[in-house]
């Protein structure tokens, strides 16, 4: 849960940027794009980060990337309350904060554990490497089964030991013709 706060303040600093940007350029496709993305990135690397708790690989990358969210929130911030417009609003620090997120976010996909290694951590014996032999599959009507069609002499052709019910029956059985109840 390393990334939390680098996502959350990237995440952030980007909506704040966007906000203000709205100021300058009114459209509002423009701004929910703006506002959508940052929040999509930073809610998907906080979810591979709490999948992948215990995986440390790419560390310093990670800190790094903390590091410069807290600094991109903190000159947002200094932005918004000194009117520095240099800070805020400002494309140049909406887009680094959105690749900074994108590169976390491609960070947490890359430390993710592969299929092969999650596989062998699953079983038991990992020390045998081999595949397991797959399940050929059966060609249809090769089996016994119910689907197969049959002609209509064979269906009317019935052992003896079998019971054929017709509708009088099912209506003496169950005293109405109504099967729903």
């Amino acid at each position: 849960m390393k990334s939390l706060p680098a996502s959350l303040a990237l995440a952030a600093a980007a909506v704040i940027q966007a906000m203000g940007l709205y100021t300058w350029n009114p459209d509002p496709m423009a701004v929910s794009g703006q506002v959508f993305f940052p929040i999509l990135f930073g809610l998907m690397s906080i979810y591979l980060a709490w999948r992948t708790k215990d995986s440390d690989r790419f560390y310093v990358a990670h800190m790094i990337i903390m590091v410069v969210g807290i600094l991109a929130l903190v000159a947002t911030l200094i932005g918004v309350v000194g009117s520095v417009l240099e800070l805020y609003p400002s494309y140049i620090v909406y887009f680094v904060c959105l690749l900074v997120i994108v590169i976390e976010t491609a960070l947490r996909i890359a430390a993710s554990p592969k299929k092969e290694k999650a596989r062998r951590d699953g079983d038991d014996d990992a020390g045998t490497s081999a595949p397991k032999p797959k399940r050929r599959r059966k060609v249809a009507g090769a089996g016994p089964t119910n689907l197969v069609a049959k002609s209509k002499t064979q269906a009317n052709e019935q052992p003896a030991n079998e019971t054929s019910y017709t509708a009088s029956d099912r209506v003496s059985d169950h005293g109405s013709d109504d099967s729903r109840g």
